[in-house]
C-alpha cells in the first residue's frame, strides 16, 4: 500500500501563496461552489490524525445542524534532488478533505488533528461539487464503519502529477476532480464479511472480474478495488441474497454478470 515518500515535503498553502495558486484553485471547483475559506481546526476529543471523513461525520452525528461536506485541503510541495525542479513548477497539491458544515450560520468547522508541524496554522479549505458524483459523505462513511478502508485522492499538476505517477502510482494522484476515483483496500475478510458472508473462491473470482489489485502485507491480503465497482457488486449481492436467501445460491444469479457490466 502506498506510504508517503519521504522525497517529497508538503506544508499548508499560507495566506501569502493563495494569491499563486488561485489558478491551480480554479480547476478544483465550480463557479456556482462556495469560495475557498480558512478554518483554523477545532480538533474534537476523540479525532484520528488523517481521519477526517469519521471525524466529520462523528462530529455531525453530535452537533444537530451541522453536515460534512466534500472539499480540498491545499498543500504545497518541495522536494529534494532529483526532483526539485520538477516541483517548484508546479508546486500545489490538494487533497480531498472533508469539514463539517452549518447552513445557519454559513460556517466551516474542521475538526481532524493537523500534521505533525502544522500545528496552529489555518487550512486553506477548497468547497467543492466536482468531488465523487453519485456519492454523498454519508455512502463513504457507510463503508468505513464496515472496514472496507476508503481511499481518497488528490489533485496535482503537470510534472509533480508525473512525480506522483513515477513514485506512487497513478491511482490515487489526478489532475481533475472528475478523474478521482473513489476506492477501498480492505482485508478480505472484512469484504467477505460485508457481503454477506460470500464464500471465498468465488468472491475472489468476482474482485478479479473488476480489476482488483490484491496486495498481501505481512500475512493479510488486501484488495484494492474501485469503490463504484464494489457498489455495482455489492447492490446485485444484495439482491440476489434477498430473493434466494442463500450465500450458496447466488454463484450464476446475477452476480457474475454484475461484475461483467
Amino acid at each position: 500500500m502506498n506510504q508517503p515518500d519521504h522525497r517529497l515535503q508538503t506544508h499548508l498553502v499560507t495566506k501569502d501563496e493563495y494569491n499563486h495558486s488561485k489558478s491551480f484553485i480554479s480547476g478544483l471547483r465550480s463557479p456556482s461552489d462556495p469560495k475557498p475559506v480558512l478554518i483554523l481546526p477545532q480538533v474534537s476529543e476523540d479525532a484520528r490524525p488523517r481521519h477526517c471523513l469519521m471525524n466529520s461525520v462523528d462530529f455531525c452525528e453530535k452537533n444537530p445542524g451541522y453536515e460534512p461536506v466534500f472539499g480540498f485541503k491545499l498543500w504545497k510541495l518541495t522536494a529534494s534532488e532529483p526532483y526539485t525542479a520538477a516541483v517548484a513548477s508546479d508546486p500545489f497539491m490538494a487533497a480531498v478533505h472533508v469539514v463539517a458544515y452549518c447552513k445557519e450560520t454559513d460556517t466551516y468547522v474542521d475538526v481532524t488533528p493537523p500534521e505533525p508541524g502544522d500545528e496552529g496554522q489555518k487550512v486553506i479549505y477548497v468547497p467543492s461539487s466536482r468531488i465523487y458524483k453519485g456519492w454523498t459523505v454519508w455512502d463513504i462513511a457507510s463503508y468505513s464503519k464496515n472496514d472496507l478502508q476508503v481511499r481518497m485522492g488528490s489533485i496535482c499538476c503537470g510534472k509533480t502529477l508525473a512525480l506522483h505517477h513515477m513514485l506512487l502510482g497513478e491511482t490515487l494522484y489526478k489532475s481533475t476532480p472528475e478523474e478521482l476515483n473513489l476506492m477501498i483496500c480492505p482485508k478480505m475478510s472484512a469484504m467477505q464479511k460485508h457481503l454477506f458472508n460470500m464464500q471465498r473462491p468465488h468472491l475472489q473470482m468476482f474482485l478479479e472480474k473488476l480489476g482488483t489489485v490484491f496486495i498481501e502485507e505481512k500475512g493479510t491480503m488486501y484488495c484494492l478495488v474501485d469503490a463504484n465497482d464494489y457498489r455495482r457488486l455489492y447492490q446485485e449481492t444484495e439482491r440476489v441474497w434477498s430473493e434466494l436467501g442463500s450465500r450458496d445460491s447466488m454463484f450464476g444469479h446475477g452476480v457474475e454478470e454484475a461484475c461483467s457490466q
